[in-house]
């Protein structure tokens, strides 16, 4: 999201990776039977589950936990400098490679 939003800031980046991370894992260790056997909270069951949703499908609440933390985080400090901006755009739109000299097709 960062490469198509130029408000995109380093340290919002940087928070909606590790939310998005964090949600993605702990919901993926709250429904394993062995993680919650060692606090002592019993075995995972539906109660466990939001919206019935298997642990190997956490990112369908990492991703928006993510995407939610990179916007508030970028709103909340200052914007990108000029530089990064210009560095998104290259990304964005590259420019285009030189064609070398034509010659025989690749046996490649």
């Amino acid at each position: 999201m960062g490469i198509l939003w130029r408000r995109a800031s380093r340290a919002g980046a940087v928070a909606g990776m590790l939310m998005g991370s964090g949600v993605c894992l702990g919901y993926m260790v709250a429904n394993l039977a062995g993680a919650r056997a060692w606090p002592g909270l019993g075995a995972p069951g539906p109660a466990t589950r939001w919206l019935d949703v298997d642990p190997i499908a956490a990112g369908v609440f990492g991703v928006p936990a993510g995407a939610g933390a990179l916007i508030i985080v970028s709103l909340l400090t200052p914007p990108p400098q000029d530089v990064e901006v210009e560095l998104v755009d290259r990304l964005r739109k590259p420019e285009s490679m030189p064609v070398r000299g034509s010659g025989p097709p690749s046996t490649l």
